[in-house]
């Protein structure tokens, strides 16, 4: 039995049949694995995948001829409904057509309506291909009418699908679920380093069918010899002998064939410029990584491009001639270029496998109905945020979730609005809470009404707005519910450093009215503490220090990602590496100032991930001090902890701060750190200086030294690594167990 079985918590049983296992399965199955059991009935060659995150895997060789695969895997799947007692079956269409009689429901997998592709091909098609034609409705359209007619419910990889299964085959429109495709994060990362006075370079990648037009569109290429620029085409189908006809003819034309995936990202790292002139797609999952790397996209005005790419992010045409004119405009203004490729990687952003996963877990939850039985009664924690933004108090949050959801006990992440680039980082099993409210203050009756009808166990909080609204919340709900408010900043600094008179004088003084009616204030720090207890007049005893949850498994996995920005290559100069808002009380201007002092000695460079207010003063800094070419601002990049494990020094240069988790993270890559003696938490993390260089704010000297300091002394990473495993998620969870009084009821998980 599994883990949660024992804790008395009845875990979803799937069964998830597929002929091959999609990159759509490879990605949402793991993220579903923490709240789902499946049984994969598949191809042998994902026999690895399987054992890889111990998934039970009933195989079959491939390939196999279609009728006889569909047999095999009736016969697969009617020994795992024996064995086991499976809560729903997850099939693909065409895949699930001879499936057993049961009555567990089923949710079919739709990517693209083969009988929509047919309908168009059959209209176009000449009288010696309609015979072939009639083959391929009984091998793949008959199929797939069956699947799709039988399906409990169906989930679609587009809006476009949906309403095509919905016109073509008569399904209610509440049967039928969008769940989007999306990119692996560390595809988003591939491309950053792009400019515009980069040369164009034209890609197509995609299987070489006539469907694709991409052979109608090298044709009209070739007609363009004016067009000066590269047209790199990736893929292997029937049109490849025409195109290497074409190839032979044109130079600029090159043909590199089916390439293994990996190979597929190097190429579109170098590459700026993306063609699909597809006639029928399902979602255009190879467009989407084209955006997410960072080009600029043309394709054919079909239902499902202006969905995934927007009129905004790219290009749509009604023909290969148009498609090849917005090429050569392209390529002749490479500004109007470089802005289409950034709107376009923003627009990829709003694609992510784990916002796929949490609707897919939705559907599940509805399909499987009370299936899960024991796990309704769990007691329910609620942590409440205006937002999740990014910011170190958010992923804070989001770890704290991920935490629980270990448990047998229910999370629900309730915000002000659900909003906020770490949306697609929320952790499966949690259930979001969108209040709809434009600003937190006015969240205070939507969240007190919610607090009426959940009765969650207790309400975790976090900055101060939040915290006041959820004190409030309680006090109008009249319930229960123990609320916790966190406090994750040296209040009195805030208050002093702030620009309004709703921060200086309204907020203190709501907080010395509402936070004695809180269960329990947490401060992320004794430094915190000291300064709550002293500024608020809090009795000591209300305080309760638990230090940020900030080591967590997943960001040693994350670490792995590639890094293709070339300084972090190995044999490169050293980096010297910050992450933070651009704030002013982050104070990067003296880190800046400072480098310019260690450069003078070292060859050594600096990289700045984050974005902020500040960006424009810093930014004239570095060319004020001669640094374009040895200080990199990137902006936001998440995750970072690819280009925090490469770092040679981690510098902090905070005037205040809370709890710098970011500090704990480079030690548990065993990066040097050094930092200024801000209040509050830098001494604490670093043990007095134990455990890294502790500095005086705003002294640009004694920064440079220290810095000097780390790059030439040898360390131990391991010490350091130790010192950061005092800080991990499941220290923080335990010790907020305790304090609400669950720790020890049997909800180990």
């Amino acid at each position: 039995m599994n883990e949660a079985g024992k804790s008395g918590v009845e875990r979803l049983r799937v069964l998830y049949v597929e002929e091959g296992l999609s990159h759509p399965a490879r990605n949402l199955l793991p993220l579903l694995a923490s709240s789902v059991d499946y049984y994969l009935v598949t191809a042998e060659r994902d026999r690895e995948f399987a054992e890889h995150y111990s998934m039970p895997i009933y195989a079959f060789p491939s390939p196999q001829f279609p009728v006889q695969r569909a047999w095999t895997i009736r016969r697969l799947a009617a020994r795992v409904l024996r064995e086991t007692k499976v809560d729903l079956i997850h099939s693909h269409s065409g895949t699930d057509f001879l499936l057993p009689r049961t009555n567990v429901p089923v949710v079919t997998h739709v990517h693209g309506s083969w009988q929509a592709d047919w309908r168009r091909a059959w209209r176009t098609a000449g009288p010696a291909k309609k015979m072939r034609h009639l083959v391929g409705y009984l091998h793949y359209v008959v199929p797939e009418s069956i699947s799709i007619r039988r399906a409990t419910h169906i989930v679609t990889v587009s809006e476009a699908v949906k309403q095509e299964v919905i016109q073509l085959y008569g399904i209610p429109p509440e049967r039928v679920t969008v769940v989007p495709n999306a990119v692996p994060e560390y595809v988003h990362n591939i491309g950053c380093a792009k400019r515009p006075e980069d040369p164009p370079r034209l890609v197509y990648v995609g299987r070489l069918h006539p469907s694709r037009g991409i052979a109608e569109f090298a044709a009209a290429f070739a007609r363009a010899p004016d067009l000066k620029v590269e047209f790199l085409v990736l893929g292997d189908g029937p049109a490849r002998e025409f195109l290497h006809s074409l190839a032979c003819r044109d130079p600029r034309i090159r043909l590199l064939g089916a390439l293994p995936h990996e190979e597929v990202l190097r190429w579109l790292e170098r590459t700026n410029i993306f063609v699909f002139p597809t006639y029928y797609e399902g979602f255009g999952l190879a467009l989407l990584e084209a955006m997410a790397t960072g080009h600029a996209c043309i394709v054919r005005d079909i239902p499902v491009m202006e969905e995934v790419l927007g009129r905004e992010a790219g290009i749509l045409c009604n023909s290969v001639q148009a498609m090849v004119e917005a090429v050569a405009d392209l390529v002749s203004n490479p500004e109007k270029r470089f802005e289409m490729q950034r709107r376009a990687k923003i627009r990829a952003r709003g694609f992510s496998w784990q916002k796929s996963a949490h609707i897919l877990m939705d559907v599940y939850n509805k399909i499987a109905g009370d299936s899960l039985g024991p796990a309704k009664k769990r007691p329910r924690i609620a942590l409440f945020l205006p937002s999740l933004s990014v910011g170190g108090v958010e992923r804070v949050m989001l770890n704290l979730a991920a935490g629980f959801s270990k448990y047998s006990v229910s999370v629900d992440l309730v915000l002000a609005k659900a909003e906020g680039e770490y949306m697609r980082h929320i952790p499966t099993g949690v259930r979001v809470v969108d209040l709809h409210a434009s600003r937190v203050l006015r969240s205070l009756f939507p969240l007190a009404k919610y607090l009426k009808i959940e009765r969650p166990e207790a309400l975790i909080s976090a900055k101060d707005y939040a915290n006041i609204v959820a004190i409030g919340a309680k006090l109008l709900a009249r319930t229960s519910t123990q609320v916790i408010v966190s406090v994750h900043t040296t209040l009195s600094r805030h208050v002093k450093h702030a620009a309004t008179f709703k921060e200086r004088k309204v907020m203190p003084f709501l907080a010395r009215q509402l936070y004695p009616c809180a269960t329990k204030v947490v401060a992320v720090s004794n430094g915190v503490a000291d300064d709550l207890a002293h500024f608020l007049k809090l009795p000591r005893d209300h305080l309760k220090v638990i230090y940020n949850p900030v080591v967590a498994e997943e960001i040693f996995a994350l670490a792995q990602q590639p890094v293709n920005h070339p300084w972090f290559k190995p044999n490169s100069a050293k980096v010297i590496l910050s992450i933070g808002r651009l704030t002013k009380a982050k104070d990067y201007s003296t880190l800046i100032e400072a480098f310019a002092k260690v450069r003078q000695q070292r060859d050594v460079r600096l990289a700045i991930l984050g974005d902020g207010e500040e960006r424009p003063s810093l930014e004239g800094l570095v060319r004020r001090l001669g640094l374009e070419n040895d200080v990199w601002l990137p902006g936001f990049v998440n995750p970072p902890y690819p280009y925090l494990a490469r770092a040679s020094v981690f510098v902090l240069s905070s005037i205040w701060e809370g709890f710098p988790t970011v500090i704990v993270e480079a030690l548990a890559f065993g990066v040097p750190v050094v930092s200024t003696d801000c209040p509050s938490g830098p001494r604490e993390i670093l043990d007095n200086g134990r455990f890294g260089e502790l500095v005086p704010v705003g002294d640009v000297e004694a920064l440079a030294d220290a810095i000097l300091r780390a790059l030439d002394v040898p360390h131990d990473p391991e010490r350091l690594k130790r010192r950061a495993k005092q800080f991990s998620v499941d220290n923080a969870v335990t010790e907020y167990l305790k304090l609400l009084g669950l720790h020890g009821s049997g909800l180990e998980n």
